[in-house]
């Protein structure tokens, strides 16, 4: 099988190298960061967003598009963040964290402060939607 330029096996790695090795792992990147359902193990990893917005850079691809422009998406990244929001320390953070933490998820595209507002009100509410069935449950079993 030929290989497409700019990748090369190795019997201990996989090298992209020049601009299409780069297009192309930045391609394999975004595809799996942005798939739906969202998964925090790419949406919110920092080196896959470092590595994303390098090679976005370096490419100098187009204007830097938005992310969670919908309220589908916005919907979506909330729940994500609130599922896991223990682990990620989301309510040891402060504001500026949060939005850091934002911005990590839309990596190598950027949120807009909207976006972040939402998202962030959003996760409040999936918090109380959580004590309120929490608590139903407690009551309709007598606990």
């Amino acid at each position: 099988m030929k290989l497409r330029e700019g990748i090369e096996v190795g019997e201990h790695s996989v090298t992209f190298s020049g601009r299409s090795g780069k297009h192309l792992l930045l391609s394999l990147l975004l595809r799996t960061k942005f798939r739906e359902p969202y998964e925090d193990i790419t949406l919110l990893s920092d080196w896959i967003a470092d590595l994303a917005s390098r090679l976005a850079g370096e490419l100098r691809i187009g204007e830097q598009q938005t992310f969670a422009d919908d309220p589908k998406t916005r919907h979506a990244v909330a729940r994500l963040i609130a599922s896991k929001s223990e682990s990620l320390g989301w309510w040891r953070m402060s504001p500026a964290e949060k939005i850091a933490c934002l911005q990590l998820a839309a990596a190598p595209h950027r949120m807009t402060s909207e976006s972040m507002e939402e998202i962030i009100l959003a996760i409040g509410d999936e918090v109380d939607f959580a004590r309120r069935l929490v608590a139903a449950a407690d009551q309709s079993t007598g606990s």
